[in-house]
């Protein structure tokens, strides 16, 4: 897609300079709020926790710009990071919800930025950052021409080894409860209860 050209150049630069400067990590699951507020500062996002649930092996958060808007997501942008894990199951999810107060328009273009960005994160958080990169590039050169996702929605798949990448734009009609950008990354078994429709936020 010729409007993702410039995110491509500002995400291999992003990439480029935290590959040189950062290793991998591989944060136990499911994801504490200390490693959330951690990896949002690494990026200098200003986005703030405004609700957070956690038991057992599952953890999720909802994030918010302003504080003011805690508790609507009818106004700006939220931000929610769900995570699973035990000793058989990994499993993540970061997705942006846009108010149905925005345009088509407006949707468009926040999404040349918030999709490279939602990659980043959930990559980073997963442990797989380094594959980053070879994600969105393979995302853009199946989507380049050939996806009416505003209309239609899209659910694209990927594997990198033995884990599984799956980024969900839902379409951008009016008459969708909730128009959103999703990166979910799993092992096989979490996997194989993504596909039986057992996991959440899907």
């Amino acid at each position: 897609m010729k409007k993702y050209l410039l995110a491509i150049v500002l995400f291999i630069a992003l990439v480029s300079n935290v590959s040189c400067t950062k290793a991998t990590n591989k944060y136990d699951f499911p994801i504490t709020r200390e490693i959330v507020e951690h990896v949002l500062n690494d990026k200098n996002l200003e986005w703030s926790i405004a609700e957070e649930k956690t038991g057992g092996f599952q953890s999720s958060f909802i994030m918010k710009v302003d504080e003011d808007e805690y508790g609507r997501s009818d106004i700006g942008i939220t931000a929610i990071l769900e995570s699973i894990g035990n000793d058989d199951e990994r499993y993540l999810s970061a997705q942006i919800i846009y108010p149905n107060t925005y345009s088509s328009t407006q949707i468009r273009e926040q999404q040349v930025e918030n999709l490279p960005l939602l990659i980043d994160i959930a990559t980073e958080l997963y442990g797989i950052n380094g594959s980053s990169r070879s994600i969105f590039n393979e995302f853009v050169k199946y989507s380049d021409g050939n996806i009416d996702y505003e209309n239609n929605g899209l659910l694209w798949e990927y594997k990198v080894k033995d884990t599984h990448v799956l980024l969900r734009m839902s379409s951008l009609s009016k008459g969708v409860m909730h128009r959103k950008l999703a990166v979910f990354i799993m092992n096989d078994i979490s996997y194989e209860k993504y596909k039986a429709g057992t996991t959440p936020s899907q």
